[in-house]
């Protein structure tokens, strides 16, 4: 398993922010997930800029597609296209970083679910079908995250999952496993137990059970020194990336102790 840290933590910085933290912090972390949203919104001088990083300090790259008021199951053609077409060049640039992998919500339950029961999830299958064709194109591989219990979306439960995996079958689509949002649900031990062949990326970051406040660990009620250790029992190989906005550098040093 590869270890990393998120630059959710930046969140409303600007952009140089990242660029900063990443070299001034080289030697001591090669991997990390880069947000595609807000102030750090990938474009063509910001990608080089990485890359010219990525060169100097051998990064390897995760990408988080953007998230912010999106969603690819909305009944809004409009909505939903935009959407699409947001993580489309989200997509494009994860290539052009050599991302080792692309992380992307499923939809949301809008104001209209109910009008139309049917149509939500049938709309995000064809989303997360047709961005996973598209990042099949672009050699970067994909995975879908699970949300935490306060939002309307489609994959919150094991169950949401299970039933999300078999729709798609055996199109080549992965599950994130965000762990402080599992948490939230109290079904974390059931995700590895259940979906362990699915799982192919991490979130890690803490809470205490009822809401989604991306703690460091050991702040919260997540046992992570049994999930690193159930990780490493079943071969994961994956990358876990440290999503805690407080204190993320000492989380990342908490993990490399473990592993």
């Amino acid at each position: 398993m590869e270890l990393g840290i998120s630059t959710l933590y930046l969140s409303g910085k600007p952009f140089q922010n990242v660029l900063q933290t990443l070299e001034a912090n080289g030697a001591e972390c090669h991997s990390w997930e880069l947000i595609d949203e807000d102030s750090f919104k990938l474009n063509k001088r910001r990608v080089k800029a990485l890359k010219d990083l990525q060169s100097s300090f051998g990064f390897k790259y995760t990408v988080h597609g953007p998230f912010c008021d999106f969603n690819i199951s909305s009944v809004n053609t409009a909505l939903r296209r935009l959407s699409i077409k947001a993580l489309e060049a989200s997509l494009y640039h994860a290539a052009q970083l050599d991302a080792k992998m692309f992380v992307t919500h499923a939809g949301f339950y809008g104001a209209y679910a109910s009008v139309y029961p049917n149509a939500t999830q049938r709309l995000n299958l064809e989303s997360v079908t047709y961005l996973a064709k598209r990042a099949e194109d672009l050699g970067v591989p994909i995975a879908v995250e699970n949300m935490p219990s306060n939002l309307p979306a489609i994959l919150v439960k094991v169950e949401d999952a299970k039933a999300f995996f078999k729709q798609l079958g055996s199109i080549s689509v992965g599950l994130a496993l965000d762990v402080g949002h599992a948490n939230t649900v109290g079904q974390l031990r059931l995700f590895i137990k259940q979906l362990s062949k699915r799982i192919v990326h991490v979130h890690l970051h803490s809470n205490r059970g009822d809401f989604d406040t991306h703690n460091e660990l050991g702040e919260g009620t997540v046992d992570w020194v049994w999930l690193v250790k159930t990780l490493k029992r079943r071969d994961f190989k994956g990358y876990i990336m440290v999503e805690s906005v407080f204190k993320p550098f000492e989380s990342f040093r908490k993990l490399k102790n473990l592993r």
